[in-house]
């Protein structure tokens, strides 16, 4: 791990031939604004709670309250 951490410490990291550091190049790329108005999305997903109080969600399981096992979501 040490080898790697080096190895890695050392990779050049370049903007037109110049080296740079991380916090040079994350000045070079400011966020962007906020917009005025939030997005207007929503998600609606169908699913049951296992035994395990967890809801299945593209991929991943999350944890909801114990009041839950055996319930439909939706």
């Amino acid at each position: 791990m040490d080898k790697l951490a080096v190895r890695m410490d050392e990779r050049r990291r370049t903007v037109d031939g110049a080296r740079v550091t991380v916090a040079e190049l994350a000045d070079a790329e400011p966020l962007s604004e906020l917009p005025a108005l939030p997005f207007a999305a929503e998600l609606v997903v169908e699913g049951t709670v296992t035994p395990q109080v967890l809801v299945a969600f593209e991929g991943n399981f999350y944890s909801v309250p114990r009041a839950c096992p055996g319930r439909g979501l939706g």
